[in-house]
C-alpha cells in the first residue's frame, strides 16, 4: 500500500528508511531543512508499507523549487529520496510510488491508500 506520508508523525521512520535504504548520510538534520524547513516550501512524501509486516519498504518524495519559467516565477517539485526495500525491488512497488509523484506534480488528487 502507497500512502501520503505525515512529514511530522512519521519524521523518525523515515530518517530511519533512508538511512537503511538510501544513504546513512540521512539523519535530523538533513530531514529537518529539506522536508520542512525547506526556503522553497515543505516536502511532500510518500510510503510504500507492507500490511503484513506493517513495515515502510519504500519512501519517495517531491521537494518544492521556484524557478524562472519564460520570464515567470512558477513553482516546480523535484523528485528524489526514492528508495525501495530489496527484495520489494519489483515493478509493483516502485511504479506505485511514481504513480503518487506524478499525481502530485500533475496537480491531480491522490486516493490514499493506492493500491
Amino acid at each position: 500500500v502507497v500512502k501520503s506520508a505525515d512529514l511530522d508523525i512519521e519524521r523518525e521512520q523515515i530518517i530511519e528508511t533512508l538511512g537503511r535504504y538510501l544513504t546513512p548520510e540521512s539523519n535530523a538534520r538533513r530531514y529537518d531543512w529539506l522536508y520542512k524547513e525547506n526556503p522553497h516550501g515543505r516536502a511532500r512524501a510518500w510510503i510504500a508499507w507492507d500490511t503484513s509486516t506493517q513495515a515502510i519498504v519504500g519512501i519517495a518524495a517531491a521537494f518544492p523549487r521556484w524557478l524562472l519559467l519564460r520570464g515567470s516565477r512558477a513553482r516546480a517539485w523535484v523528485f528524489g529520496d526514492f528508495c525501495i526495500a530489496d527484495q520489494y525491488r519489483t515493478l509493483g512497488p516502485a511504479v506505485q510510488l511514481q504513480r503518487a509523484l506524478l499525481a502530485a506534480a500533475q496537480g491531480r488528487p491522490l486516493s490514499t491508500p493506492c493500491l
